[in-house]
């Protein structure tokens, strides 16, 4: 009996060295800081579960949910340190990333979504979950933080990049789709020019109506039109239209065609916005 605390002692070091190790096998970015960070989990979750609409089989992945935990661990681990020096496109992909994995792993925790009587204006989805944007908090480089706070008190108050909103999925329909890979700072540009292109594909997400002279857009750039005032006011140098309905058409514009950007230089249209459409992005 005089030899069983020496033993408990060994056998804690023991199990604290083999905590180690795994902890060093699943955060490797904790561990080797100097090492590039990688988004390859987040790629092998959209490969597997999203398809080429955007839509999420919420089943397969919360039967499945190893990848998505090994990305979350790898956004706990990371060192502020180290996301510091990273250039601002890696930054701000990062931050898409996390909000979209983020969104993933509240969806698969709660689903399937119970409807809440107190929400019943709306179909099932994102909007049933109790605190969904501003309560519920994930860990990241030792914060915790919540899907509100990854937009709008990170994104949106530190960087002056607007197509985060072609970006940003909060698992509802009315959203952008949600691409088939992360988002890395070296594509950033390429990656939001094609996600604008599939959003304004969506005629339930862009209209333009040259009969009634009228341009119809999703309401995501009704809500956040202002982010585009500073940047791309002036692109499209139209002499109509308040600085927000300038700035969002200046954003669109390389999108547009000869004939739409000629009509729409020519004379004034009016600018309407979709309803938003909150059904979960699930597979059917």
């Amino acid at each position: 009996m005089l030899n069983q605390p020496h033993r408990n002692s060994n056998l804690a070091r023991a199990g604290r060295w083999w905590a180690l190790c795994l902890f060093s096998a699943l955060l490797p970015s904790a561990i080797h800081a100097d090492e590039p960070f990688s988004h390859a989990a987040l790629d092998l979750v959209l490969e597997r579960f999203v398809d080429e609409n955007g839509s999420v089989d919420y089943v397969g992945l919360k039967e499945n949910p190893a990848d998505l935990a090994a990305y979350e661990n790898q956004l706990q681990a990371l060192s502020p340190q180290t996301f510091a020096s990273w250039s601002e496109p890696d930054q701000i992909a990062l931050w898409i990333n996390a909000y979209n994995a983020f969104t993933l792993r509240l969806i698969i925790d709660h689903y399937p979504i119970r409807r809440r009587l107190t929400r019943a204006m709306f179909p099932v989805g994102i909007r049933h979950i109790p605190g969904n944007w501003d309560e519920v908090r994930f860990p990241v480089m030792g914060r915790s933080m919540t899907l509100n706070e990854i937009e709008h008190e990170t994104l949106r108050k530190d960087h002056v990049y607007p197509a985060i909103h072609m970006s940003l999925v909060c698992a509802a329909m009315g959203c952008p789709p949600l691409r088939r890979e992360a988002y890395i700072g070296a594509r950033l540009d390429e990656q939001h020019d094609d996600q604008t292109r599939r959003l304004l594909a969506h005629p339930d997400k862009f209209q333009i109506d040259h009969g009634a002279q009228v341009v119809r857009l999703s309401a995501i750039f009704d809500w956040f039109g202002e982010d585009f005032i500073r940047t791309h006011a002036e692109e499209a140098s139209l002499s109509w239209g308040s600085p927000k309905e300038r700035g969002v058409l200046g954003f669109l514009w390389p999108h547009l065609s000869d004939a739409d950007r000629a009509a729409l230089r020519d004379q004034p249209y009016r600018v309407e916005f979709f309803s938003y459409d909150w059904s979960l992005n699930e597979q059917s």
